[in-house]
């Protein structure tokens, strides 16, 4: 696979400035989303599920000034000092809970000196439109047990509008309504998965806050590369992880275990998701996948370095390469591609070629799922 390495990186360039000025509906919807700019006509009911797992406030780690390299990459964007933005912060972090654990309906709340517990049930979206010109959506949430001494009313704001896991979320909470709880603008306590270190909640805040545009990781969209010289097909698929399950963090229980080990099965059966002329006569010679949330044992792999793992983060990735040895390279001339019928999440591949009679590009799709050169 090295033979064309380099090939293979200077395509992945192109493919990364194409992929930065092309615009597709569902991705461009969830970047702008995450911008707090929306049609209220995309915005669409969520379960708690979205939101399941423990989490841990951040705000000690604002106290205690670890996220100082957090505010200054927005001093250096924004318009005030870092001490300002510290203080802003100290007071939309401010909360007396430590931890926020979610699993099914039962949410219980932590705190020093308390501990509550109650059973939420849903009660609808509501969609704020600011000064500013944008807009917000609160995920409403009501405690069902009225001897708890859980907070009666909470909402979930995490700048997604659709069903989606959170990577972390504001939580307001109160006791009058979810009228009044909607006025709440200046206290959004923050929480991020209890399972991260302060480090690894500083990587995640300075990406979130520099995902402005579109980036390599974009849900609906993959990229591939694709090399052909001599016979030799060698092949690159590069995309979120949310492209082919359906969460993008590292497997925690049996059940995502299970749905990781089918994808890789999948994946791993490639001659059915690439379909090469028979009568080119092509044989795999070679197949990898990496992903950096996801051990190598759950992909069908051997061992591989951990020098691009991170399997804290909520935004993981999947990469695979695959290299054919065609005995008949006259008779390579298309490429189906497949994946859109296995993997439903995937709406866009975007393809940069070099073969025998140049470069081209091209952009798949469900319907228009072959390429030719």
């Amino acid at each position: 696979m090295k033979k064309t390495a380099i090939v293979l990186a200077a395509l992945s360039l192109q493919a990364s400035w194409a992929h930065q000025h092309h615009h597709h509906s569902h991705s461009e919807k969830a970047a702008l989303a995450s911008q707090e700019i929306f049609d209220d006509a995309d915005v669409e009911d969520r379960a708690l599920s979205d939101w399941e797992g423990d989490w841990q406030s951040i705000y000690p780690y604002l106290v205690s000034r670890d996220l100082d390299q957090v505010l200054a990459v927005k001093v250096e964007k924004g318009d005030k000092t870092l001490e300002e933005y510290r203080a802003y912060y100290l007071n939309g972090y401010k909360t007396d809970l430590t931890l926020v654990k979610i699993h099914g309906d039962q949410i219980e709340f932590i705190a020093p000196n308390q501990t509550a517990v109650c059973e939420y049930k849903y009660s609808g979206k509501n969609i704020l439109n600011y000064d500013s010109g944008k807009k917000g959506v609160r995920y409403q949430f009501e405690c069902i047990d009225a001897e708890s001494k859980a907070p009666k009313y909470i909402q979930f704001s995490d700048h997604i509008i659709a069903p989606e896991k959170a990577g972390h979320f504001h939580l307001y909470m109160g006791n009058d309504s979810h009228e009044t709880l909607a006025l709440e603008l200046s206290n959004w306590p923050t929480f991020y998965p209890a399972s991260f270190s302060q480090e690894e909640i500083v990587d995640e805040m300075i990406g979130h806050d520099s995902h402005g545009g579109h980036g390599a990781h974009q849900h609906g969209v993959a990229n591939m590369n694709i090399s052909i010289e001599h016979g030799n097909v060698e092949l690159e698929l590069d995309g979120a992880l949310a492209n082919f399950i359906s969460f993008e963090y590292a497997p925690q229980s049996d059940a995502e275990i299970a749905e990781v080990k089918a994808m890789a099965n999948q994946l791993n059966a490639i001659d059915q998701l690439f379909v090469l002329p028979k009568d080119a006569n092509c044989v795999l010679k070679d197949l990898d996948l990496v992903s950096d949330v996801i051990e190598p044992q759950f992909l069908g792999q051997k061992t591989h370095t951990e020098e691009h793992k991170n399997h804290n983060t909520t935004h993981g990735n999947l990469m695979m390469t695959a290299q054919w040895q065609c005995q008949t390279p006259a008779k390579l001339q298309q490429l189906n591609v497949k994946l859109f019928e296995y993997f439903p999440n995937l709406e866009h591949v975007e393809v940069q070629m070099i073969t025998p009679n140049g470069q081209k590009s091209a952009e798949l799709s469900r319907k228009n799922s072959v390429i030719q050169w």
